[in-house]
């Protein structure tokens, strides 16, 4: 009984586990609806920053946390983490828009982090957030 328990479970996974590399090499391949990557969220949250902090500044970190389908078609919303510092005398921010991504600002240290989600759409250029 232990045996066929066991054979039963193996099948699910090797099933489970071919299913989602299959479903990874549609997308590395650039066919089918793939959530953006990390690489994509960065680009995305960087061209976002360029109307909602005055520069000089620099993105320092950028890590995605989680993606998920969004609220619409062909969104998806990316969790994220990001620290950006700045040079001049107080955060940067373009008011009104101050409070977009959640920032917590450490002026000892000229930095500023954020964490949020960003609702992306793909388009011929790439991704976008909304």
């Amino acid at each position: 009984m232990k045996s066929i328990a066991l054979w039963t479970f193996a099948a699910l996974f090797s099933v489970v586990v071919i299913g989602a590399t299959a479903a990874n090499a549609i997308c590395i391949v650039g066919f089918g609806d793939c959530p953006p990557s990390e690489a994509d969220g960065k680009q995305a949250f960087v061209a976002a920053l360029v109307g909602i902090l005055e520069p000089p500044y620099t993105l320092e970190k950028f890590q995605k946390i989680d993606v998920r389908q969004g609220p619409g078609a062909g969104l998806y919303e990316m969790n994220f983490v990001a620290t950006v510092r700045y040079s001049g005398e107080a955060f940067p921010c373009i008011k009104p828009y101050c409070k977009v991504y959640n920032p917590i600002v450490d002026e000892a240290n000229k930095t500023v982090a954020m964490r949020d989600w960003l609702v992306m759409r793909k388009t011929e250029g790439g991704w976008i957030v909304q």
